[in-house]
């Protein structure tokens, strides 16, 4: 599959500022490749089966509700409202410093892209925090340091599901049309990371 991918960007792009974001996709690539997947289902909930790069999500992932923490409140909520847009999901908890320290970055790269760009934090429920410890994080620390303005899908079990993981932060990216492009670290979070891959969609008409 990585050769497919490969070799259909590098026929479709052949700049040297496209092959040096095929370059950069392409190193996003081998990173989400290590990360561990599981079954799913233990909980007794349907089995959600895990997804890979390059595949596109279900349309259960913008249709179903979520719950979800922003502006001071928790609702209920889907994602259709999300698509069209770069999505990146950053799967934390509130015991993570690291995860912690790159909201602020995370609220400036989504205010700056606000139009093409959208950050959706996700705090799963194995991680054992309560919407009461989400609260307190939000009111005591990112209101401090910035990241507050970030929703947070909480109590969640179907995120982790789909994209399984064991060291946080992690980051989901998935295309406006809803292809899965790479899962990362925090050091690919960037605004020169997210510029190339913005070129990269606009390119193949993503958002035309």
């Amino acid at each position: 599959m990585m050769k497919s991918i490969s070799n259909n960007l590098h026929k479709a792009f052949k700049s040297k500022r496209a092959r040096a974001i095929l370059l950069c996709l392409v190193s996003m690539f081998s990173l989400s490749a290590q990360t561990p997947r599981k079954d799913s289902g233990a909980s007794g909930l349907p089995a959600v089966a895990p997804i890979n790069v390059g595949d596109r999500v279900p349309e259960d992932f913008y249709t179903r509700q979520y719950k979800v923490y922003t502006n001071g409140k928790a609702i209920t909520t889907d994602l259709k409202h999300l698509k069209g847009k770069l999505i990146i999901l950053d799967f934390w908890a509130s015991w993570c410093g690291m995860c912690l320290t790159q909201m602020p970055k995370g609220e400036k790269l989504s205010q700056q892209y606000a139009d093409t760009l959208a950050m959706v934090l996700v705090n799963t429920k194995h991680r054992r925090d309560d919407l009461q410890k989400i609260k307190k994080t939000y009111s005591e620390t990112l209101a401090q340091i910035g990241g507050s303005s970030l929703p947070t899908v909480y109590n969640d079990e179907y995120l982790i599901s789909l994209f399984p993981h064991a060291s946080i932060p992690r980051y989901v990216w998935i295309s406006p049309r809803g292809t899965v492009l790479a899962i990362t670290g925090h050091t690919f979070v960037n605004k020169e990371q997210i510029d190339n891959v913005i070129d990269l969609l606009r390119g193949q008409g993503n958002y035309e």
